[in-house]
């Protein structure tokens, strides 16, 4: 591999005019004419793009502190390139176009795409507003080795990482890969956590905006927010600027192999990371749910029960779908899902330290006060409700089987088992 590279460029050339007066000593300092390191410098840039085989992943952000997105171009020395993307610029479908480019000077070197290109420049187009999203197609070259190079926006000063793709990566199934870990790391339900030796340190809002808002764990006041602008990657995320932690910086991080945690390559002790799932269960209002195929024990018979018993009171208009659990400020909440209607009915007992219990109680004289209003309709004209809420008394565990967006929780007691999705 080279070194790295730093150009500095534009100081070499000043530095060249200030001494050009002195006298011949001073000017032997400079073996090589400014315009002629220059041209250097272009070319290596020129050479080391072209080399990578099966091009690069550009990471790009339209400001510093917008969203990242992810670009795949390939250089020829014929001054061609193709670019790809898929994302929700493209409309969320894999796109590429061919456009020329080349490495013009201009106080540095600058790589430049100086044809249209429909998906480089959908970042820059000034759109209906006049501004667009405002991003730049030109690039000032900050850093380069074989393959990392860092760019800077001519336009926005937004700082850009490149880095060569292995050869063996096929451009939309790597593409496909990033929306998947996407989907697997954030969704609108589930804040995130930066936690340092497991205890929280800041809690991430807004995650699926790719844009952190970073707040110190258990504040209250948004005011105090701080935006974290990132990218994801095919193996967990980079932050667009490091972000100090206790004294330490960290930029980027991997999924473990346990796909439960981001662990910073910086500093191993600090992560991203979903909530406790108890902790989620108690405060979330969502519903998780199973069908038959999803439950086990007790609570097999209890619903075939269920099922009968509501086709013989209302034939086919109120089918039984799923049952499963949710939570009212810490306390456990049975569910019943037909076709038509939701029933909750609020139990006994508590969620904590990783544990569902229902308390004991009589089924049979359950209070109405505990019942919605779906729920006292089914409670009084299908005696297999009742039949149900008594296989309920019980301690279960909770396993999240997505450890970031929660979406599935595999609850296990005595009773039973049931694996969950909301």
């Amino acid at each position: 591999m080279k070194n790295k590279v730093i150009y500095h460029v534009a100081l070499a050339l000043l530095a060249g005019g200030v001494f050009a007066s002195c006298t011949r000593e001073v000017e032997d300092i400079f073996d090589v004419p400014g315009a002629q390191r220059l041209q250097e410098a272009m070319t290596e840039i020129e050479q080391t793009l072209v080399a990578a085989p099966n091009g690069w992943e550009m990471r790009y952000y339209t400001q510093p502190e917008t969203a990242g997105y992810v670009m795949l171009i390939k250089f020829d020395a014929n001054g061609s390139a193709m670019v790809a993307a898929k994302n929700s610029v493209t409309g969320g479908t894999y796109r590429s176009d061919v456009s020329t480019w080349e490495v013009i000077g201009d106080d540095g070197p600058v790589i430049t795409f100086n044809s249209y290109n429909e998906v480089m420049h959908a970042f820059s187009d000034p759109q209906n507003d006049g501004v667009g999203m405002g991003g730049d197609y030109e690039f000032r070259v900050q850093e380069t080795t074989d393959s990392h190079l860092v760019l800077k926006g001519k336009k926005t000063d937004a700082y850009i990482d490149m880095y060569a793709l292995n050869a063996s990566v096929a451009w939309e199934a790597h593409l496909d890969e990033l929306l998947v870990m996407d989907s697997y790391l954030f969704n609108n339900l589930v804040d995130l956590e930066l936690r340092v030796n497991g205890a929280p340190l800041y809690t991430l809002y807004n995650t699926t905006s790719h844009i952190f808002g970073v707040l110190p764990y258990g504040e209250e006041n948004f005011d105090l927010m701080e935006d974290a602008s990132f990218v994801v990657t095919s193996d967990g995320l980079m932050l667009y600027e490091a972000f100090e932690v206790d004294g330490q910086q960290v930029r980027t991080f991997k999924l473990n192999e346990s796909r439960t945690e981001l662990v910073s390559q910086e500093v191993a002790e600090v992560v991203i990371t979903a909530p406790d799932v108890y902790e989620y269960f108690q405060i979330t209002n969502s519903n998780y749910l199973a069908t038959k195929e999803n439950i086990t024990g007790n609570f097999v018979t209890a619903y075939d029960a269920l099922a009968a018993g509501l086709i013989e009171r209302y034939e086919d208009r109120q089918m039984l779908q799923s049952v499963g659990f949710s939570s009212a400020n810490g306390q456990p909440v049975w569910v019943l899902r037909t076709g038509r209607s939701t029933a909750l009915f609020r139990l006994p007992g508590e969620v904590k330290d990783g544990e569902l219990v229902v308390d004991a109680f009589d089924a049979n004289n359950f209070p109405t006060d505990n019942m919605d209003d779906n729920a006292r309709l089914y409670y009084q004209n299908v005696p297999a409700v009742k039949e149900f809420l008594a296989t309920l008394p019980g301690t279960y565990t909770l396993e999240s089987r997505d450890a970031f967006t929660l979406n599935a929780i595999f609850l296990s007691g005595t009773n039973g088992t049931m694996l969950m999705q909301r």
